[in-house]
């Protein structure tokens, strides 16, 4: 099922795919940072069974996130738009952004943010009722809580949106949307 445009009025493909890239970079950023913060907040000194490997797992989530906001940067030069490295500021956050940018220790609370942001947005067929129990419930709460009561909102549908717009050969980005010359730019 299609997301449909995101943008009213509707856009063109191409400006559309813009301004969801330009978001899409912001919302990467922030979270490549915030991970990071909370990787740095680990206290791998205190000799904790564990605490080494969760440090190591979110440094590598936070290489993943630099990977996709090197992507993004690369779609945004493909389409001719402006790179974009800041991050949303705005205290409020908007139907857009995940939830609001707080540099913060992990905690439990912190941690259950990132997994609702980047969870799929509704049931997976292949999750157990205790875990979708556990997500639904404690876990979006905890969230929430540490969201200043807001919601988390999902991050799936920008990307989602995204790839309708780049796959969708009659309504979507056309070829002649697309700078040819831009690969020797790209990151890598």
């Amino acid at each position: 099922a299609g997301t449909g445009p995101t943008h009213d009025p509707p856009l063109r493909p191409r400006d559309e795919a813009i301004f969801l890239l330009t978001a899409a970079a912001e919302v990467e950023h922030a979270l490549m940072v915030q991970y990071l913060f909370a990787a740095y907040s680990v206290r791998t000194d205190l000799n904790v069974n564990g605490l080494a490997e969760i440090q190591r797992d979110l440094l590598q989530i936070a290489r993943e996130e630099m990977g996709h906001l090197a992507t993004v940067q690369n779609l945004l030069q493909v389409l001719g738009g402006p790179l974009n490295f800041r991050r949303e500021q705005s205290p409020y956050a908007s139907e857009i952004y995940p939830f609001r940018f707080k540099l913060q220790p992990l905690t439990l609370n912190s941690l259950s943010k990132y997994v609702i942001a980047e969870s799929p947005d509704g049931r997976p067929a292949d999750l157990s009722d205790a875990d979708w129990e556990l997500i639904s419930t404690t876990i979006e709460s905890q969230a929430r809580t540490d969201n200043d009561g807001r919601p988390i909102q999902h991050v799936g549908p920008i990307f989602a949106r995204l790839i309708e717009l780049f796959e969708d050969a009659d309504d979507g980005i056309a070829d002649d949307d697309c700078e040819t010359k831009t690969a020797g730019y790209h990151a890598r």
